[in-house]
């Protein structure tokens, strides 16, 4: 649709990704970046989030899945990849992903199914926050030592022997990212889901925002949320 509304070149690949909800942003990014690997010279990715709730209103009764109608919203927006440097307004330096879809409790807290009666809806369970905690967590160890400063990384050492040492009864060491952001991107998934992230890392309410006035003047959209908060940021310097 967007190829033919703006009559872009017919040898442009085109590659649509669907059904994965509010990670498919940043694995559109990731893919993009890939492809751009092999690209030539001044090359250009562009990346369309979109959130389209007609397949998922629920018209039911059931309380837990007509939360999604009260939180999610429709919405859209675009990034523009380059592989050029001198152009480019930010530099992406890492995509890194962690699934814990093989758990249960992860696999089910967001559920297309039915209720009682046969109404099709998403159901938000209530091991969703707890599932967004297991998933931080796995994040953190995956990406911390790209990004963290030597001393953290010392400090994280440490703190790992210590708890092998005795057995697991010391109090784990949480890392201070603040040392290495700036800013942050919360996925406004809602508001219990941007309270455990703040939690779980130490944040300031400054750090977390970009997401709640995001999730307050437009809702959940999903994969897009992430780029209207990037938004946020750098409007307000």
């Amino acid at each position: 649709m967007i190829m033919r509304r703006y009559k872009l070149r017919d040898d442009i690949c085109n590659v649509q990704l669907s059904g994965m909800s509010c990670s498919v942003g940043l694995i559109t990014v990731g893919l993009s970046k890939d492809l751009l690997r092999t690209a030539p010279s001044d090359a250009h990715a562009l990346v369309v989030s979109m959130e389209i709730m007609n397949r998922t209103y629920y018209t039911g009764r059931k309380r837990g899945m007509q939360v999604f109608n009260m939180l999610f919203r429709m919405g859209g927006s675009a990034v523009l990849l380059s592989t050029s440097g001198t152009k480019a307004r930010f530099q992406l330096a890492h995509v890194i992903r962690t699934c814990t879809g093989y758990q249960d409790n992860a696999y089910q807290c967001v559920f297309h199914e039915e209720d009682d009666k046969g109404n099709l809806g998403l159901n938000l369970s209530k091991n969703l926050v707890d599932a967004t905690d297991k998933a931080l967590r796995a994040s953190i160890i995956t990406v911390g030592p790209l990004i963290l400063p030597l001393s953290v990384k010392i400090a994280i050492f440490l703190s790992s022997i210590s708890e092998k040492g005795l057995n697991g009864t010391a109090k784990p060491y949480v890392p201070d990212f603040r040392t290495a952001f700036d800013h942050l991107c919360v996925h406004a998934g809602g508001r219990a889901v941007i309270d455990v992230v703040q939690r779980s890392l130490g944040l300031l309410d400054k750090h977390v925002e970009p997401s709640r006035m995001t999730l307050h003047r437009f809702g959940n959209t999903s994969s897009s949320s992430v780029w209207y908060e990037l938004a946020y940021s750098e409007a307000k310097n």
